[in-house]
């Protein structure tokens, strides 16, 4: 290897210079020569390339060794040692051979996490050559109970505007008066003439009313996080024989996913791994109230090149496995009412830290029958550490069984967890159209970032039907 070769000419050059007498000037460029060399041969290896894509920053949990990612020959193993910079928190965060590590230690041996705590590394050349800071940090292990099941998904989000339709008056002349009061899609509205409304027949209760009383409609609208008043005159609609003003509203939206995990003590879940967006305006859609139920795979529409398949489903709407309390790039997070058991994983199993994932085969668990929780081979192809968009990893499907069936990654299998060595790693969140063997996949530890943010109570959660739209 190249690194052989160097190892070889550099003793062989030192013998010579060694046995022979020169003056001081000439033994110094001398010196520097050889060393210029080591180097420019060692940067040559993929064990030097290696070394510029050691991450900044290395997470570790409470009991496990701490892996430095660094490939290097045994022979210049010896040259490099980690130097401790600082600790925070309790002393003692990182021990070798039962005894705390004060200073830093070398390559040979492996230190254990043994108390939560962040510590700077820099790691050296020859002990007094800084080449890199590394920050690692100890946390106290995170295990959850890993899903697979199918899940139904309800969402009230408000009375959300997802088109403007013109109103066909009396005299057969067509009116815009929503839109040319500067209504827009995506918009919530909250109350009409300084009543809170609920629901779709709520505002059109609301409205009609209005038009009747020969009053305007003064709407409260919440758009990108602000609210604003618009005035609006209803017209009375030729069609519905009622007062409109002109829109296409929705308070809900269903669907089919699946769950990704759950804490069996706190009960919070995390599911999806993705945002739930209206399909009409593909706006994130701002919940109000929901819930998750039970749902079954009745049937596989397979995929391929350029048509995503998908699951057919049936939503349980009756039964209730909890409520959703936040629709985030990361999914869907709320608690559920009870623990809901997978038959292939009944214990819980640890959250793999992103430095953990790595490239190779995992496991990924989902519905393709009924109820049942299946293992099926994956490949993790890349892997994105930086990106939080629920494109952290790139898979792709394997197993010769899920590919007959499916055709590889298919609509309803979002949020289907991924295990590698025993740990959660992330849930599969998108399909490659033109490769349906072949998708994205969140990195778990976004997912579980989120559920700290969860209240750790569940919120009131009310049985209610969704209509695909209602025109006011």
């Amino acid at each position: 290897s190249p690194v052989d070769m160097a190892r070889k000419a550099g003793e062989l050059a030192i013998k010579r210079w060694i046995g022979t007498k020169r003056p001081r000037s000439i033994q110094y460029r001398q010196i520097i020569g050889l060393i210029l060399i080591a180097v420019l041969v060692f940067g040559a290896s993929t064990q030097f390339i290696g070394f510029f894509f050691l991450p900044p920053q290395v997470k570790v949990s409470v009991g496990e060794p701490l892996q430095i990612p660094l490939a290097l020959p045994q022979v210049l193993t010896d040259f490099f040692s980690l130097k401790i910079k600082s600790v925070e928190g309790t002393k003692g965060v990182l021990t070798l051979e039962g005894n705390e590590v004060k200073q830093g230690f070398d390559l040979k041996g492996l230190p254990v996490a043994e108390c939560p705590g962040t510590v700077d590394l820099e790691l050296r050349l020859f002990g007094f050559i800084p080449l890199k800071k590394m920050v690692v940090t100890v946390a106290s292990p995170v295990k959850v109970v890993p899903g697979g099941h199918s899940i139904g998904v309800f969402l009230r989000q408000g009375v959300q505007v997802i088109d403007l339709a013109p109103i066909r008056d009396e005299t057969g002349q067509e009116h815009c008066p929503g839109k040319n009061a500067g209504l827009q899609t995506g918009d919530v509205l909250l109350s009409v003439n300084d009543v809170a409304i609920m629901d779709e027949l709520d505002l059109a209760r609301a409205v009609n009313q209005a038009g009747q009383d020969g009053k305007a409609v003064k709407l409260l609208i919440e758009r990108e996080g602000e609210q604003a008043e618009l005035t609006i005159e209803p017209i009375f609609c030729l069609d519905t024989k009622r007062y409109r003003i002109g829109l296409l509203v929705k308070d809900g939206s269903a669907g089919v996913g699946t769950l990704t995990f759950y804490n069996p003590e706190s009960r919070v879940y995390g599911a999806l791994g993705h945002v739930i967006v209206d399909v009409r305006s593909n706006q994130e859609i701002k919940i109000k109230n929901g819930r998750v139920v039970s749902a079954s795979v009745q049937g596989i529409q397979p995929g391929r090149k350029g048509q995503p398949g998908e699951k057919i489903g049936v939503i349980e709407s009756e039964s209730l496995y909890g409520s959703i309390d936040k629709n985030c790039k990361f999914g869907i997070f709320g608690i559920l009412s009870k623990e809901i058991p997978n038959s292939l994983y009944p214990e819980p199993i640890p959250v793999a830290w992103q430095n953990q994932v790595h490239k190779g085969q995992a496991e990924m668990l989902t519905v393709i029958n009924g109820k049942e929780i299946e293992s099926f081979t994956v490949e993790v192809e890349k892997i994105m550490t930086n990106q939080s968009d629920g494109k952290g990893m790139v898979i792709r499907v394997v197993d010769p069984r899920l590919l007959e069936l499916t055709g590889g990654i298919i609509q309803g299998m979002s949020g289907s967890p991924l295990i590698q060595d025993g740990r959660l790693i992330g849930a599969v969140t998108h399909v490659f159209v033109n490769d349906p063997a072949r998708g994205y996949a969140i990195l778990a530890e976004y997912m579980l970032t989120e559920t700290l943010q969860i209240p750790q109570q569940i919120s009131s959660v009310r049985n209610f039907s969704l209509t695909d739209f209602f025109v006011i």
